[in-house]
C-alpha cells in the first residue's frame, strides 16, 4: 500500500520550473511602449546623422567622453544595486534590500549631477538644442529627467516596502515590477 502511495506522488517526468514574467504585466506594456518611443527617436537620429555626417561628427567632438563613461558607469551600477536589492528581498534580507535601493537612488542622483554639469558646460558656450540636429538629439536622448524623477519615486516606495521580511505575492509583484520599470527608466536617462 505504501508503494502505491509513493508511486502516485512521484512525477513521471522531471518537474520543470514555472516560467513567469517578473512583476505585473502592465509594467511591461509601459516598458515596451517607452522602448518603442526611444527606438523611434534613435532611428530618426541615425537617419539625420547619415544625411549630415560632417556636422554630426564635428559636434560629437565637443562632447567630453569622460562624462559619457561616468554616466554609463553610474547607470549600470544603479541597475546592479536594484538587482541585488531584489535578490535580497527573495532571501528575506530586510537589512540589505533597503540599502541597495538607497544606493541605486544615490547613483541616480550622481547621474543627475553629472548631467547638470555637462549641460551647464554646453549651455555656457551657447550650445542648445537649437544649435543643430546633433545637439537637439543629444539633449533629447540624454535628458530624460522625467524618467529619473519617476525612478526615484518608485525606488523610494520600493525601499520602504523592502524593509519587511515577508511580502504577499501581490506586494512582491509590485516591488519587482517597480524595480523593472525603474531600472529601464534610468537606463534611458
Amino acid at each position: 500500500m505504501s508503494t502505491a502511495w509513493n508511486t502516485a506522488l512521484r512525477p513521471s517526468a522531471p518537474v520543470q520550473p514555472v516560467k513567469r514574467v517578473p512583476g505585473e504585466e502592465g509594467t511591461w506594456v509601459f516598458i515596451y511602449g517607452d522602448m518603442m518611443i526611444f527606438a523611434v527617436i534613435f532611428v530618426t537620429y541615425l537617419r539625420y546623422r547619415g544625411q549630415q555626417i560632417d556636422p554630426f561628427n564635428d559636434s560629437q567632438e565637443t562632447l567630453v567622453r569622460e562624462f559619457g563613461a561616468a554616466n554609463t558607469f553610474l547607470l549600470l551600477t544603479s541597475s546592479l544595486f536594484v538587482a541585488v536589492g531584489i535578490r535580497a528581498i527573495n532571501k528575506r534580507r530586510a537589512d540589505l534590500a533597503p540599502l541597495m535601493f538607497i544606493g541605486a537612488m544615490a547613483y541616480g542622483l550622481a547621474f543627475a549631477a553629472f548631467k547638470f554639469v555637462e549641460y551647464g558646460e554646453k549651455l555656457s558656450v551657447g550650445i542648445t538644442p537649437a544649435t543643430n540636429n546633433f545637439y537637439m538629439y543629444y539633449f533629447v536622448l540624454t535628458g530624460h529627467f522625467f524618467h529619473l524623477i519617476v525612478r526615484m519615486a518608485i525606488l523610494a516606495l520600493i525601499t520602504r516596502a523592502s524593509s519587511r521580511t515577508a511580502h504577499t505575492a501581490k506586494q512582491y509583484a509590485l516591488i519587482e515590477g517597480g524595480a523593472c520599470s525603474g531600472t529601464w527608466s534610468i537606463c534611458c536617462g
